[in-house]
């Protein structure tokens, strides 16, 4: 993303639904900030200081669609198989949506393929370190 960013914007600007009551160190960024990795990228949190009630009552109000996987009990989502959820929402995500875990899964090993990483690089959670799926940075390239 950083190599696309730079080449075909130069700068840009990125709107985060992260909120301050998910993590200590959430509750400690501030509402805009210039990414540490990506120096071009500005990032806002308009939602920052919302509570998970503040959210819902407006995805209700304006009848967004939201995330199935929220029906299934499962409250910290974000991006669907994020490298950083913690092992027991990836768990919940199995046993409780075998087809959504099917989808990921042949999605995975079609990555794995195209980037000619090793048969183990899903199994073994290499998948979610920063790094080692992508062409720069990977000791597998």
């Amino acid at each position: 993303m950083k190599r696309l960013i730079e080449k075909e914007w130069g700068e840009c600007l990125s709107f985060i639904g992260q909120r301050k009551y998910e993590s200590f160190a959430r509750a400690k960024s501030p509402r805009i900030w210039r990414n540490g990795v990506v120096g071009v990228q500005i990032s806002a949190a308009p939602i920052q200081h919302w509570t998970a009630l503040h959210v819902w009552l407006y995805l209700f109000r304006e009848q967004a669609p939201y995330n199935v996987l929220y029906e299934q009990r499962i409250d910290r989502i974000g991006c669907f198989m994020c490298p950083s959820s913690d092992l027991s929402v990836l768990a919940a995500i199995q046993e409780r949506c075998p087809d959504l875990w099917k989808g990921w899964l042949e999605r995975c090993e079609a990555w794995r393929d195209r980037k000619n990483l090793p048969d183990d690089w899903v199994t073994s959670g290499a998948w979610r370190r920063r790094g080692e799926s992508s062409d720069e940075n990977s000791s597998y390239s």
